[in-house]
């Protein structure tokens, strides 16, 4: 694979897992495996967009099963709270710690969330419930 072949060159690996034609429940596996073995993280570039149920149930299981391997994801803020809940819920029930990134803004022309005002707000809620995922 790509990623065995350049493994020990690369520091983080960008992946969109839903894109992958021939994604199988071991494909997830064999990644963290690579990863593992060449000390490089894998960054699932998913933007999870949906309430905290629907997010958490994304993000642990499916054909995808994302936090069982990913090191790093990715959410849009304009669910609210719920969305870092839910996927704080899903790591631990993954028993993984996983880095999240929240979209601040979209680099696509004439997206919407970037005309957005507000939605990324430091609130005590959501800061401890960032820290403890």
């Amino acid at each position: 694979t790509l990623a065995e072949s350049i493994g020990s060159e690369i520091c983080i690996l960008k992946t969109h897992a839903d894109i992958i034609t021939d994604w199988n429940p071991h494909t997830g596996e064999k990644l963290r495996e690579i990863a593992e073995r060449h000390k490089f993280l894998i960054f699932e570039d998913r933007k999870f967009a949906d309430i905290g149920h629907t997010v958490q149930m994304q993000a642990s299981s499916g054909v995808h099963r994302i936090l069982h391997w990913a090191d790093i994801i990715n959410a849009h803020p304009v669910p609210g709270p719920g969305i870092i809940h839910g996927l704080e819920k899903a790591s631990l029930q993954c028993n993984r710690s996983v880095g999240l990134l929240l979209l601040a803004q979209m680099s696509s022309a004439g997206n919407l969330a970037s005309s957005l005002k507000g939605c990324v707000k430091s609130e005590p809620e959501t800061t401890s419930a960032r820290d403890q995922f």
